[in-house]
């Protein structure tokens, strides 16, 4: 019987007592489902860290700012910097991650893998959240600890190198 728009409930009610067994049938299906994935998935872990971005302070009077990029545009940068493939293989390497994958046994990259489990989200103006998902709670602490350290040091140097071509600039 099709639907029509003048349907009575009570008509309603007699398509769901006729499919009763598929619409049953079809709820334990998917309750069964969702128990064996909740059985045979791997537990993971989540390590986060909390990163501000703090402003260059270079009084307006002096010297005039010429970078106008953005929190948004400067977190961007920043997880492109981190997911790259270069970057993600030398910590997968460094750290020993995903040995049974390199060796070929599941299918994936294990940088495609990785990049799936590192999430970076803006929190408020000046800060963001840097995530890593893993099986192992510890091995989750030191990625996302390997990765904040090294985004800190990247900062750290390009703050170096603006500082002295700053410098230079006021000096001539």
């Amino acid at each position: 019987m099709p639907l029509r728009p003048d349907m009575e409930p009570a008509e309603f009610l007699d398509i769901l007592r006729r499919r009763k067994w598929m619409i049953l049938f079809t709820i334990l299906l998917v309750f069964f489902g969702a128990t064996l994935y909740c059985v045979l998935a791997s537990d993971l872990y989540q390590s986060t860290v909390k990163i501000r971005i703090i402003p260059p302070a270079v009084p307006e009077g002096m010297v005039r700012s010429t970078v106008n990029i953005g929190t948004k545009d400067r977190l961007a940068i920043i997880k492109q910097d981190i997911l790259s493939t270069g970057h993600l293989a030398a910590v997968i390497g460094e750290m020993n991650l995903f040995k049974e994958r390199r060796k070929g046994v599941f299918g994936g990259s294990p940088v495609d893998i990785m990049r799936k489990r590192i999430t970076m989200e803006l929190d408020r103006s000046n800060t963001f959240t840097l995530s890593v998902d893993h099986e192992n709670p510890q091995v989750a602490m030191d990625v996302v600890s390997r990765l904040s350290s090294y985004l800190i040091e990247q900062n750290t140097k390009t703050r170096e190198a603006a500082t002295q071509g700053t410098t230079q600039f006021l000096e001539s």
